[in-house]
């Protein structure tokens, strides 16, 4: 930056302030002030930060354990839903299967349930 009046070189972001800025800059997580700022912007940037504190972290800690309760419920209906479908579809076809004298196709099948939950553990722990 160039002063038009005198022709000095400077760098806009370390003027020195004529007024201090009493603003509260939330361009970073934990919030920052200006250089130089009031006492206001500071006492703000304190109560940001102890809010924060008191409720920003366990928040975070709730939703990750939201998202666990969640993950863990759906691979609970991954590996049950199925298993208990072939189950009844297996156990239903069973007369059928001892009249024709083949094999139940449904058998195989009741084991997709912890195999899926299995491959979405080994997913995740990727």
């Amino acid at each position: 930056m160039t002063c038009t009046s005198c022709n000095y070189h400077f760098n806009w972001s370390e003027a020195e302030t004529v007024v201090p800025c009493s603003r509260l800059h939330l361009d970073k997580f934990w919030g920052n002030v200006c250089r130089g700022c009031s006492w206001r912007a500071k006492a703000k940037l304190i109560v940001y930060r102890v809010f924060l504190a008191i409720v920003g972290v366990p928040a975070l800690f709730a939703l990750a354990l939201i998202a666990a309760v969640g993950l863990l419920a759906s691979a609970i209906v991954v590996l049950i839903v199925p298993t208990v479908v072939f189950v009844l579809l297996a156990l239903g076809y069973e007369p059928v299967r001892r009249l024709r004298r083949r094999r139940n196709p449904f058998v195989e099948k009741i084991e997709i349930g912890p195999v899926l939950a299995h491959g979405c553990l080994y997913l995740i722990t990727q």
